[in-house]
């Protein structure tokens, strides 16, 4: 199974050296400490995925370009000190340029990888996927030229880099996208765990995963566990999964056409609620896939953001309007039997901390799964209230 992973960032430079870091070593084949109830010793996972990690990088000034090239250099196979051990089975790419926010950027980014994965059919695919788009935003769609490969770019600079094309063929049936924000993670074997998933159950579009807030120092804040997405729960209440825990077949993502650019805070809770309308399944992993550095400030509280909600909110059915308190009654009631609310056991996890090159490893003896403050993010609170 091949994987596209996106990117977005500007200005982050620290959280996306270990983010990348992260992503890069999600072809190792290795489970190590996996972040469940218990620790478990390393085991060997028969499922085989390549990736392609692509940053849409913002035109950062904090050297981020700069470290980018130096990865793609890293990545040169060509070399004959080359350091990357399966150059195959891990490629990397990226750009630098103005863009028009986060979705925007993901759009981007994704648009540029799957341009290095030529299919027969592929050219066609994307086109329907950018016309989506443009009938959404009313602007033109950025669909490559065929027969284009994209380049790494610094700023301001129009020549080719070292980017590492990837030896797959796009197969929309058997290829995920994903996206990852610079102050985001991977946990150990991953990815391993959503190839698996997906090669068993053929019938799901989109997977979502736990995921585990972390502060600065990679120490766990809260547990956050996968639901079951419901159309009218999420009407009813807010995007209760995490972007970071989320898995896209490639073929639904074509037919949705990607993000609504219109959005700047809510993109991905627009994406959700389309998706659902298409008829795309669902399911849950019960597993924390994924780790988000927790810096204390909501996004989703933002005047922006909450006109955004209020948008989404209109917009939906006039049952999740009209019943909104007993729909949420019910979704809590789910969450409570799945054991949503509570996290029984000791985690133990492995992120990337002080250092870059290996995992650091930690545990939790009493972890929690209650928000880490008193101020939640406007999607979980006052949206409820009104």
């Amino acid at each position: 199974m091949h994987f596209t992973i996106i990117t977005p960032s500007f200005n982050q430079l620290e959280h996306l050296k270990r983010c990348v870091a992260s992503v890069a070593d999600q072809t190792a084949g290795r489970v190590e400490h996996r972040a469940q109830s218990e620790p478990s010793p390393s085991t060997t996972n028969s499922s085989t995925c390549t990736i392609h990690h692509h940053i849409q990088d913002g035109a950062s000034t904090d050297g981020t370009v700069e470290f980018l090239k130096s990865v793609v250099n890293k990545l040169d196979v060509t070399s004959p000190n080359a350091k990357s051990p399966k150059p195959k089975a891990y490629s990397f790419s990226f750009s630098s340029e103005a863009d028009e926010g986060m979705y925007d950027a993901i759009n981007k980014g994704i648009e540029q990888s799957l341009d290095l994965q030529r299919t027969e059919d592929g050219e066609q695919t994307r086109s329907e996927a950018g016309a989506a788009r443009q009938q959404r935003s009313g602007k033109p769609a950025r669909i490559p030229a065929p027969g284009t490969r994209h380049h790494a770019l610094g700023v301001g600079d129009n020549t080719e880099a070292q980017s590492q094309e990837p030896k797959v063929q796009s197969l929309s049936f058997d290829s995920v996208i994903a996206w990852l924000n610079c102050d985001e993670q991977y946990l150990p074997g991953t990815l391993q765990k959503v190839a698996a998933y997906f090669k068993e159950h053929p019938d799901v579009d989109i997977l979502f995963g736990g995921m585990l807030m972390v502060d600065a120092a990679g120490e766990l804040l809260a547990c956050r566990k996968a639901m079951p997405m419901r159309r009218l729960f999420l009407e009813a209440s807010y995007l209760y999964n995490y972007s970071c825990s989320m898995f896209f077949r490639e073929s639904i993502w074509r037919k949705l056409g990607g993000f609504d650019t219109s959005f700047k805070n809510a993109g991905d809770e627009d994406l959700i609620r389309r998706a659902i309308k298409y008829g795309a399944r669902s399911a849950v992993l019960e597993d924390y896939l994924s780790a988000f550095v927790y810096g204390g400030t909501n996004l989703s509280s933002d005047p922006s953001a909450v006109l955004e909600h209020e948008r989404l909110k209109n917009s939906g059915s006039v049952t999740g309007r009209l019943f909104k308190l007993p729909l949420n009654l019910f979704r809590l009631l789910e969450k409570f039997a799945r054991g949503g609310h509570v996290q029984r056991n000791p985690v133990a996890y492995e992120l990337y901390a002080e250092r870059l090159d290996i995992r650091s490893c930690f545990k939790s003896t009493y972890p929690s799964c209650r928000w880490p403050d008193e101020s939640k993010p406007y999607l979980m609170s006052h949206r409820l209230s009104k």
